[in-house]
C-alpha cells in the first residue's frame, strides 16, 4: 500500500531479486503493517468502510495513491459501500470482498484499479481476510511485465513469480512489483545482456 515509484538499492542488493525483497522487507514492510492496523482496529465495519473508502491514514492524512482524486469522488464510494455493508460482511474471502467493492466503485469516474484494490484491502484487513492472489493494477502490471509473467489478467499468484518473492505474502508481493518496478526491469536487463555475451563468447 505505499506509495509507488519510492524504491531505492544500495549497490549491492541492485542485482538480483533478492536485493529487492531483502529491501522491501526492510523498508516497507513495518509501515505496511501499520497502515492495515489502522483499519484493523477501528470499531466498526462502517467505520472501516468510511475511513477505506476516505482512503485516510493513521495520521489523519489521504493516502498517496488517491491524493489526487476529488472529494466528491470517495464521498459516493463511500455512500456506496456503506449501503453494500450487510453484503461485505457475508464475503467469504478476499476475493469474493474485491469483486463486490469492484462492482460498485468502477461506475465512479476516476476510480480505477489500484484504488478498488487498495479499499478492498483496507477493508478486507478490518475483516481479517488477506489477498491470496497478487492484484494487478498499472504499477504492479508494469513489474510483472518486466519479469515477463503474465500481465494482462487481474491478478496472478505468488508462484508465478521469482521464487526469492516467496518470503513475501501476496498483498507485500504487490507493493513491491510496484515500489521496485524500473529496479526489477533493469535486472532483468543485465541478465538479458550476460546471456547475450555468454552465448556469443561460447560460439565457435
Amino acid at each position: 500500500m505505499n506509495a509507488c515509484n519510492r524504491g531505492t538499492l544500495g549497490n549491492r542488493m541492485s542485482d538480483s531479486f533478492q536485493g529487492i525483497v531483502t529491501a522491501y522487507i526492510n523498508n516497507y514492510r513495518d509501515s505496511a503493517a501499520r497502515e492495515l492496523r489502522f483499519y484493523v482496529v477501528q470499531k466498526t465495519l462502517a467505520d472501516a468502510i468510511q475511513r477505506a473508502a476516505s482512503c485516510t491514514l493513521p495520521g489523519g492524512n489521504r493516502h498517496g495513491h488517491q491524493r489526487r482524486l476529488p472529494c466528491a469522488c470517495l464521498t459516493e464510494a463511500n455512500m456506496k459501500l456503506q449501503k453494500k455493508m450487510p453484503a461485505i460482511s457475508r464475503a467469504s474471502d478476499f476475493h469474493a470482498l474485491y469483486e463486490l467493492v469492484e462492482q460498485e466503485l468502477n461506475p465512479i469516474k476516476g476510480i480505477g484499479d489500484l484504488t478498488i484494490y487498495d479499499i478492498s484491502q483496507r477493508i478486507g484487513a478490518f475483516l481479517k481476510m488477506e489477498p491470496s492472489f497478487v492484484y494487478l493494477h498499472a504499477g504492479t502490471r508494469e513489474g510483472a511485465r518486466f519479469l515477463g509473467v503474465e500481465y494482462r489478467t487481474r491478478q496472478i499468484e505468488l508462484k508465478q513469480l521469482p521464487d526469492s518473492f516467496y518470503k513475501l505474502r501476496p498483498y507485500e508481493a504487490e507493493d513491491c512489483l510496484c515500489i521496485y518496478k524500473y529496479e526489477i526491469k533493469k535486472i532483468v536487463q543485465q541478465s538479458a545482456s550476460w546471456d547475450r555475451r555468454e552465448t556469443a563468447h561460447a560460439s565457435p
